[in-house]
């Protein structure tokens, strides 16, 4: 018998029918001779709910000790919806058992509020395997070396689901969302937007990364360097999904896949930075130890020939600490004006040798051209070309790229 790990996300247990239909996959996933390991995330708006709460006495958490109260508090919603669904499952006849991360353990560092894992002791979800147990542990809350709770950031359920699928050495991890998989463009904005039935790690990868919020970063990264497969399904609509799996597993590769837009990130100059490369590096290193995760990184020519200016994209909920960051250290980094634009939007064409099919940024370029929208920057890598533009243009700019670049259904006609 395989292992089958199936996550099972906020929205697809936001409330007791729903959690009593997913005991229902896992049910049919155990008919059919496999063991299973579920994870579960928070039932839909609990999370935010619990931060709220937080914020209503602690606005800034910023101390060690204001961290640790937060992991706790917020990690408690797992704690419900692995109670609630092992309840479900015992119900439908599965010997179903409730577990918490430190119970697992789930061992992460102790960077409180964003952990990351370091190890997953299997003994015991193996030997509960053994004995015909179905172990539903929650997600998104590990334990560090002193025994505290630690949380795993925005998206950590599904990190939680890779990690335990590599250490069981899992044949699949199903991925179970509000959506039908992994599609050209969000459905959201573009309706003509087509199910991509496989892809590959470093397409979802990019995916990730770049806007698409079908699955967490980190998650992706983790099931392709063990090479676990992937699968992202709906809980709502039956279908065979979206498969990850290695490159030279998939069929057909193409040039684009799928297009995709944020509008989380503010782009910010640093004008008059001096042609230092020490104190470039002593601003990024700032950067890091601050946690401070930047992209779209550009130096530009300034006016003055001793200096140049430094443009970068960071997200909106981190613009306080960046501009405290930067304010302290004004004298040391020698810069003579801090500018940032909250006007913006990144688009992103992801595919297959984007950087060597200049066809690809030509239709680009074209397409801005043709529905008046300034390019304000642009960066690329062997999969995926970025530009910024002003944010008004953001639905407009993915539903034209993805007609100009054929992703449309067939047989629609298209309105941008």
């Amino acid at each position: 018998m395989g292992i089958i790990v199936q996550k099972f996300g906020g929205t697809s247990v936001a409330d007791i029918d729903r959690i009593k239909r997913c005991a229902g996959f896992i049910k049919e996933e155990i008919a059919l001779g496999n063991r299973v390991v579920v994870v579960v995330s928070a039932m839909a708006g609990t999370t935010n709910q619990l931060i709220n709460y937080v914020r209503q006495i602690s606005p800034r958490i910023e101390s060690r000790e204001a961290k640790i109260c937060y992991d706790m508090i917020v990690s408690s919603g797992e704690n419900i919806a692995s109670g609630l669904l092992a309840l479900a499952l015992q119900e439908a006849g599965v010997n179903a058992t409730s577990w918490q991360g430190w119970q697992v353990p789930i061992k992460t560092n102790d960077c409180a509020t964003r952990a990351r894992i370091l190890e997953i002791e299997t003994l015991k979800l193996k030997s509960a395997l053994a004995q015909g147990q179905t172990p539903v542990v929650t997600g998104f809350q590990g334990v560090d070396n002193n025994g505290m709770i630690t949380t795993l950031g925005r998206g950590g359920s599904d990190t939680t689901a890779t990690a335990l699928a590599a250490a069981l050495k899992a044949e699949r991890c199903d991925i179970y969302t509000d959506v039908a998989g992994v599609f050209t463009a969000d459905p959201k904005i573009v309706h003509k937007a087509q199910k991509l039935d496989m892809i590959s790690y470093e397409i979802m990868l990019e995916l990730a990364s770049q806007g698409a919020k079908v699955m967490e970063t980190r998650s992706v990264e983790t099931a392709f360097e063990h090479h676990v497969p992937l699968k992202v399904v709906s809980s709502f609509q039956p279908g065979s999904g979206t498969h990850i799996v290695k490159r030279e597993k998939v069929m057909n590769q193409k040039p684009v896949y799928s297009i995709t837009s944020r509008v989380s990130d503010d782009l910010v100059f640093l004008r008059g930075f001096p042609k230092d490369p020490q104190k470039l590096f002593r601003l990024f290193e700032e950067l890091s130890s601050k946690e401070l995760e930047i992209d779209m990184v550009q130096q530009h020519e300034s006016q003055s020939p001793n200096s140049v200016d430094v443009s970068f994209t960071l997200d909106k909920e981190n613009k306080d600490k960046l501009v405290a960051l930067l304010l302290q250290n004004r004298e040391e980094f020698g810069y003579k004006e801090l500018d940032i634009n909250h006007d913006v939007a990144k688009i992103s064409i992801i595919g297959i040798g984007t950087k060597s099919h200049t066809d690809i940024l030509q239709q680009l370029l074209k397409t801005l051209s043709e529905k008046n929208m300034d390019l304000l920057s642009l960066s690329s890598s062997e999969i995926t070309i970025s530009i910024l533009i002003r944010a008004e243009y953001t639905e407009l700019a993915v539903r034209s790229l993805h007609h100009d670049y054929g992703l449309d259904k067939p047989g629609e006609n298209y309105a941008a």
